[in-house]
């Protein structure tokens, strides 16, 4: 019988962790427009008052300095993710699943996201959580991998499935990719 799974190597890992990279910074840039845009014009509205305290411009201006440091700081971290990927300091290993929680409801992304969501089919607030026997977890948003090989496999998978896991070299306790074994055979080039 021939094998269907799909080969899996460094050169395509490193393609998948430097897409995930570009995607976050594209998405804090976009992020830090769209709301340089709203508190841009909300500043406007409030600064231009004639009978604005001191105070509201100085809560106004703090807003606004946050906001962009969060913007920053989610674009250095992806930037980052992308220079140590592109170094190819990455390690795969083989690791077996020891429990998955699929649609795991998380209440933190269910108040950020707001009730509403779930009324129009979002599952932004559900996670598939990945829990294997070397002690390290996996967490994945359902919305963001939907119709994807990993939404498959949080779906079908079982207890005792292997995975080949990826960690950053300087952070080997963090998976930050994942590819089941189902699916995938992993080929060392070297």
């Amino acid at each position: 019988m021939k094998d269907e799974r799909e080969i899996l190597t460094r050169q395509t890992i490193l393609k998948k962790l430097a897409y995930e990279a570009k995607r976050s910074m594209i998405g804090s840039l976009l992020m830090c427009i769209l709301g340089a845009i709203v508190l841009g014009m909300m500043s406007l509205l409030l600064l231009s008052s004639s009978n604005t305290s001191q105070a509201i411009k100085l809560i106004v201006g703090l807003i606004n300095a946050i906001f962009y440091i969060i913007c920053a700081f989610f674009f250095v971290r992806a930037l980052l993710k992308l220079i140590k990927a592109r170094r190819g300091d990455f390690t795969v290993v083989e690791d077996v699943l020891k429990e998955i929680k699929d649609n795991h409801l998380s209440i933190i992304q269910f108040l950020i996201y707001g009730g509403t969501h779930t009324l129009f089919g979002n599952k932004s607030h559900l996670n598939h959580i990945f829990q294997f026997e070397s002690g390290k977890t996996f967490i994945a948003n359902v919305e963001e991998y939907k119709n994807t090989r990993l939404g498959a496999a949080a779906e079908f998978s079982l207890p005792g499935d292997s995975f080949f896991t990826v960690s950053f070299n300087d952070s080997p306790n963090k998976i930050i990719l994942l590819f089941s074994s189902k699916t995938y055979i992993y080929k060392d080039e070297q």
